[in-house]
């Protein structure tokens, strides 16, 4: 009866689930501290109270040197590009593009062929233009295979492992998504890509090919297939960039109590 108690007040609307540094935490932790109170446990956090204090980062932000120039034309925070919450924060002198389909490097599996779309690319100290996702006509064998090196975190170490600059995500016309740009959004890891990564509209990667005569839908259909396609580089095209990505910090506590024990006596104090 006392645990369905419990249950029942830690899991009322009100308390919105427990999040650390929320409203609802500091109702959870003051309803335990009250009842280690009742049951007799001694305060063991900060200051003789049941509490105990912590710093932790509770998301990210983009801050305020952030900026997109390819050629002499700037891009628009929030509305053609938008940095990747695991980025590098740094800035990237005007640099070449290449494209690289998908941004998939994995080996070979049980009837499955290796895909590599780094093949016969130089990447060295160019950015790295590649698809947000996998292509959309992999078998549902394929799919499970890729699942870990399609994520955005591994084509950004991938890009990093083979010496790219920077890593240009786009999610493409085909993906269907209803945002284009990936979303800022902090994924309870704090290690970093070791390198500025971005995510652009495809409208403006669709002007990055068609002024060089190619077509994004096209490309992107053309991949779709899974058959393993070569890359290019977007020649005369070059991008700066500066990378600003700040740790949002916010308090969450503990509860701890102490059961002290007479040791001379042999029993609790309660």
């Amino acid at each position: 009866a006392d645990a369905v108690r419990h249950v029942e007040y830690l899991c009322r609307p009100q308390l919105g689930g427990r999040l650390t540094g929320t409203k609802g935490e500091i109702l959870a932790t003051n309803y335990v501290a009250l009842h280690f109170e009742t049951l007799g446990l001694l305060p063991a956090g900060d200051n003789d109270t049941y509490f105990q204090e912590f710093e932790f980062t509770s998301g990210v932000s983009a801050g305020p040197d952030n900026s997109v120039t390819v050629g002499d034309q700037a891009l628009t925070l929030e509305t053609d590009w938008r940095p990747v919450a695991f980025s590098t924060s740094t800035k990237v002198d005007s640099s070449e593009v290449i494209f690289a389909g998908y941004g998939l490097k994995a080996p070979a599996a049980d009837g499955i062929e290796e895909y590599d779309s780094f093949v016969h690319l130089d990447v060295k100290d160019k950015w790295v233009v590649a698809f947000r996702f996998m292509p959309e006509n992999f078998t549902p064998e394929q799919r499970q295979h890729f699942s870990r090196f399609s994520s955005l975190r591994f084509k950004a170490m991938q890009a990093r492992d083979l010496g790219a600059r920077g890593l240009i995500i786009v999610s493409g016309p085909t993906s269907g998504v209803k945002e284009q740009l990936v979303p800022l959004q902090f994924d309870g890891s704090l290690a970093g890509s070791g390198l500025p990564v971005i995510s652009v509209t495809d409208a403006a990667a669709a002007k990055w090919f068609a002024d060089r005569k190619k077509d994004l839908v096209k490309i992107q259909k053309s991949m779709d297939s899974g058959e393993p396609a070569m890359g290019f580089p977007l020649d005369g095209l070059k991008i700066a960039a500066s990378v600003d990505i700040r740790q949002e910090k916010k308090k969450g506590r503990n509860v701890l109590g102490r059961l002290q024990i007479n040791e001379e006596q042999g029993y609790f104090l309660a």
